[in-house]
């Protein structure tokens, strides 16, 4: 089974290499290669890229040279879906104004309206600006100045955030006086009417300590950075006529939360209004395949940032605001939901989390000492390294592959255990044995050994191929050269002591060799089958109901499936023996066989002395053979005296 795993996923890996253009990719370079916007070209097969010999390189000599980063984390728990959407990444990111430009990460702009400084991307802008790229459109542009607008725009939808909070506060803070103000925006064409913080060359916030009232922070909240969303119209989001200005962040107080908890039921009741609509959207640019346009992905993000944008980013539950001694308390909740994330418009935790205590922190900055600190930023960002890739296909066919394989490669022993059982009893191997004076515990214990030995041999077998395989480039199989041996040790051992559990307990109730090999071969197979098929309701972190676990299998071939995972899944890692703590589903699964291995011996023990057998008793005590009078009706004196005595 490992075998056929690995040359299968080399197989088909093969293939799909071969119908591409492979070139290696120096994601984050410090050369610029950028469109007519002064944005990163996100097309590595474009011929007018740049490339370096001097980069070292597996495929050729030459390495082409890219200002994104592509984290191609396909889910093997199924297709990609809308995540596929957000591959391609920024380099930086920049949770204020005031940061250094270069040529690459964050390129030079000619920008003079102080509006087109106030998006919310938190991303470098490109030369004229998004919103200057979005409303100053040039209809004489040339072709591939008008291709790279579509594409940019379309960018533009997937990156802008709309941040925003519930807050609460212990009843010693009075909501009242944190500057909270209500949601605001404005129809396009309002763009010339903005508050003066948006407008104001050099004021990207508002002061504590402003000479102007009305530019004037009233309290924490209102001197965080304002920024612009531009909530496109749906059906139309690369034309601005219909657009909407959005103030972000904004914060919303919610007098109904008076503790932490209050604050996580009241984001999942929206989180349930939010997955009933998002079951709603049009996801044909999800399924169009390669005749989806720029176009239909910048209007499915506009409809799924439309619908996302009533989940709030984050909860805030302030517990003490001191600004006399500086001493602050309060809970950021941030978490994410596998919907949300498959969405890919609503923004990782991560980045949430990043954004909301930048800007809380500068607020707490200002706000804790008006008078010396009340204009004071601190910018702060995020800047990947480079990194050498290639547009090689990574899917982890051989790990997918051994989701079925593997289990079937551990588990058709024990078909062979219960035949041979089955087998002696049928011969009434047993009962002469038993007539010879052997016991049931020494049969059983030497039964229990040399289908260890066979499952030992079997397994060592099945781990030496694993991990000694090489196939495609030098690839090993990740599951046998990765995962702790501690973890896959004790996980096997657990596995053959209940196969044998198992053999004992089948083979006390079936009497046939025969049917014993078809109905236990059956149920190895079908298990094999439904734990796959069960397994696939439970990924990305959801964990199967206990009772699940209660069936030997099952716990078995979770814990592989889950070990196997994260052998080979980019955003996991490779499992340890200091990942089995409570609450690991791995670690339950293990508990779990661990139990089942004293509950099947009691068992066994329990069925071969209750049972009937048409093959003789089940008893050690009396072996009684009982003959008829007819029988015995010409039995010799001698004989008869000799049963007599015996």
């Amino acid at each position: 089974m490992v075998l056929q795993a690995a040359f299968l996923g080399a197989a088909i890996t093969k293939m799909i290499q071969n119908g591409n253009d492979v070139r290696d990719l120096l994601f984050c370079s410090n050369t610029p290669s950028l469109d007519t916007n002064g944005l990163p070209i996100y097309d590595w097969s474009r011929k007018d890229l740049k490339n370096s010999t001097s980069v070292p390189s597996k495929e050729g000599v030459i390495v082409y040279l890219l200002n994104y980063f592509n984290l191609q984390v396909y889910d093997s728990s199924g297709p990609p879906g809308a995540s596929r959407f957000g591959f391609n990444n920024p380099c930086v990111y920049w949770f204020g104004e005031n940061y250094p430009r270069s040529d690459y990460y964050s390129a030079p702009t000619n920008i003079t309206n102080p509006l087109y400084l106030r998006d919310s991307t938190y991303i470098p802008q490109p030369t004229k600006g998004w919103f200057g790229m979005l409303l100053d459109q040039d209809p004489a542009a040339g072709e591939q100045a008008k291709k790279d607008d579509a594409i940019d725009l379309r960018y533009f939808t997937q990156f802008q955030l709309r941040p925003w909070a519930i807050v609460a506060a212990d009843p010693s803070i009075d909501l009242t006086t944190l500057g909270i103000t209500p949601q605001r925006n404005w129809s396009i064409s309002e763009l010339g009417n903005l508050p003066p913080s948006f407008t104001t060359p050099g004021l990207s916030f508002k002061p504590t300590n402003g000479t102007n009232t009305s530019l004037t922070a009233t309290g924490l909240f209102d001197t965080i950075e304002p920024r612009i969303y531009i909530d496109a119209d749906a059906t139309n989001p690369t034309s601005p006529a219909n657009a909407r200005l959005v103030q972000v962040p904004y914060f919303t107080p919610d007098t109904t939360v008076h503790t932490p908890s209050d604050m996580d039921d009241r984001i999942s009741s929206l989180l349930k209004t939010v997955f009933e609509s998002l079951t709603q959207i049009n996801k044909t640019a999800v399924t169009g395949g390669d005749d989806t346009t720029p176009e239909d992905i910048t209007r499915f993000f506009a409809t799924v940032n439309t619908v996302t944008s009533a989940v709030p980013y984050a909860g805030i539950y302030l517990d003490r605001l001191d600004h006399p001694s500086r001493r602050y308390k309060y809970t950021l909740h941030i978490g994410t939901d596998i919907r949300l994330q498959e969405a890919a418009a609503y923004p990782p935790p991560s980045k949430r989390l990043f954004l909301q205590q930048s800007q809380l922190s500068n607020a707490l900055l200002r706000t804790s000492n008006p008078t010396a600190l009340g204009s004071t930023s601190i910018t702060q960002g995020v800047r990947l390294f480079p990194q050498v890739g290639n547009s090689k296909v990574t899917f982890p066919f051989i790990g997918l592959l051994g989701r079925i394989l593997f289990p079937f490669g551990v588990s058709f022993l024990l078909p062979i255990f219960v035949i041979v059982l089955v087998r002696e009893k049928e011969e009434r191997v047993v009962v002469m044995m038993r007539m010879n004076g052997v016991k049931s515990t020494t049969y059983y214990l030497s039964h229990y050994l040399t289908f260890l030995t066979l499952y030992a041999l079997s397994t060592l077998i099945f781990f030496l191929v694993g991990s000694l395989i090489t196939v495609g480039e030098g690839e090993k199989i990740t599951f046998f050269t990765k995962t702790d041996p501690a973890v896959l040790v004790i996980m096997f051992v657990l596995w053959g002591n209940v196969q044998v559990g198992m053999a004992f307990v089948f083979a006390s109730v079936f009497s046939r060799s025969r049917n014993a090999l078809v109905v236990v071969f059956l149920i190895v197979l079908c298990g094999v089958m439904i734990a796959f098929s069960i397994d696939e309701l439970f990924t990305k972190g959801r964990t199967p109901p206990t009772a699940y676990f209660i069936w030997p299998p099952f716990a078995f071939y979770r814990a592989l499936r889950v070990v196997n995972d994260a052998s080979f899944e980019k955003l996991q890692r490779p499992y340890r023996l200091a990942f089995l703590t409570p609450g690991d589903q791995v670690f339950t699964a293990l508990i779990f066989l661990a139990v089942e291995t004293v509950v099947l011996f009691l068992l066994a023990v329990y069925l071969s002395n209750v049972v009937p057998t048409e093959f003789g008793p089940v008893s050690d005590d009396t072996v009684t053979i009982t003959v008829s009078d007819e029988e015995t009706r010409f039995e010799d004196e001698d004989v008869k005296a000799e049963r007599q005595r015996v």
